[in-house]
């Protein structure tokens, strides 16, 4: 389905049904695999380091999985489902930002911007977060990556909290 409520009231009630929180909810993730699998048998990598240490991560991934650390590929450079590049083709982006088309997008109503993939995430902006709510979520991840990190010996130093 497609989420109705905005963006504030979705986080507000994350406090009560943490739905749209549990899968950043990550030690609590990892409790779940623990009761199967051996602490070394699990690695904990994150996108951030895949995206800005590849070459890296992919070695400490092969090393894990005991196969050759010095494996490289040609791929390893190139990036896939770019958010920039889902939303819409050349042709869709060539006709949305024509003069017209700029000139009448405020006058279309909400109903028919739907009707049209990729329309609407062209016209609204990012959404922002109240910082009372953004500091209430903080306290709400922070013992969870606190204790990612004991469990790990890692800083996971991209993330904020």
């Amino acid at each position: 389905g497609v989420e109705q409520r905005s963006l504030v009231d979705v986080l507000e009630d994350s406090f009560e049904e943490p739905g749209y929180i549990a899968p950043s909810l990550y030690y609590t993730q990892l409790q779940k695999f623990l009761r199967y699998y051996r602490a070394e048998n699990i690695l904990i990598i994150t996108a951030e380091d895949l995206k800005w240490n590849r070459l890296p991560t992919l070695r400490k991934v092969f090393r894990f999985l005991e196969v050759d650390a010095g494996f490289k590929s040609p791929n390893y450079s190139r990036v896939y489902h770019l958010s920039s590049r889902k939303t819409m083709s050349p042709a869709e982006q060539a006709i949305l930002n024509s003069r017209i088309v700029r000139a009448i997008r405020p006058l279309v109503p909400s109903t028919v911007k739907r009707a049209f993939r990729g329309i609407e995430q062209m016209t609204e902006s990012r959404p922002s977060i109240p910082s009372d709510l953004r500091a209430r979520l903080a306290d709400r991840l922070r013992p969870e990556v606190e204790a990612l990190r004991a469990h790990t010996g890692e800083r996971f130093a991209r993330w904020s909290l």
